[in-house]
């Protein structure tokens, strides 16, 4: 797969000892292609620190041009496609899509990771 088009917005400052949590998605599948998001926000306060879109694209690595996803990719991708942005469960669904998590909360799979603090140069 190659990446064709990634947009990226930083929003918010993290500062070190912050936890933070990664919500992944998909939003949309097509024949040849998968936009997909992750957004980045501080677990406390729940403020988005950064958020990114992208596109891929499936390619035959021999011909080198882009081919259709193989049936079975297909239609699991599709499953996965998230509610509107309005949707209650859109972190839940995100979260659980992007590890691969099925049955069971969040809580009991997904721990936040908590960036190190930082240290003076030497």
């Amino acid at each position: 797969m190659a990446a064709v088009q990634q947009n990226i917005s930083y929003k918010r400052e993290l500062r070190p000892g912050d936890v933070v949590a990664i919500h992944s998605g998909v939003l949309e599948i097509r024949e040849k292609a998968v936009r997909f998001f992750h957004e980045m926000c501080n677990d406390e306060t729940g403020e988005i620190a950064a958020t990114a879109e992208m596109t891929g694209v499936h390619l035959d690595t021999v011909l080198r041009k882009s081919c259709p996803f193989p049936g079975t990719v297909f239609e699991r991708a599709g499953a996965l496609i998230l509610p509107e942005e309005g949707g209650n469960h859109r972190n839940e669904v995100a979260i659980r899509c992007s590890l691969g998590v099925k049955g069971g909360t969040m809580g009991d799979r997904i721990r936040p990771l908590i960036l190190p603090p930082s240290r003076p140069l030497a």
